[in-house]
């Protein structure tokens, strides 16, 4: 078995701890492995979203690093507002100007105009 490092835990929290594995029914060491778990998806989630803000990385990349679902990052993304990552070295407004004039020529080429 692996090592681990200690949590240092308030009595308070120790308290609800035992509360709570006892409202389970589960074996101690069965619910302390259910903690972990849930608390290292919460964790991988947290990575997500900071790399997404930090990294010129693609959602799906993260998605893949981190193992959370496409989907969900993107709903949390969403509902937390988180701001992707801009790389300081494009300049923005000559960016979107590239991408309207791209969108409008393939608008003008789907309506058979150009």
């Amino acid at each position: 078995m692996a090592t681990h490092p200690q949590l240092p835990l308030t009595p308070e929290e120790v308290a609800e701890l035992h509360r709570l594995i006892a409202w389970t029914g589960l074996e101690e060491p069965e619910a302390l492995h259910k903690l972990v778990e849930a608390g290292l998806a919460a964790l991988r989630l947290e990575a997500a979203l900071h790399l997404y803000a930090t990294a010129p990385l693609s959602t799906g990349e993260i998605a893949e690093q981190t193992g959370i679902p496409r989907g969900q990052l993107i709903r949390t993304i969403q509902e937390r507002r988180v701001a992707p990552y801009e790389d300081p070295t494009i300049d923005q407004p000559a960016l979107y100007r590239d991408l309207d004039e791209r969108l409008k020529r393939r608008v003008a080429r789907w309506k058979g105009q150009a």
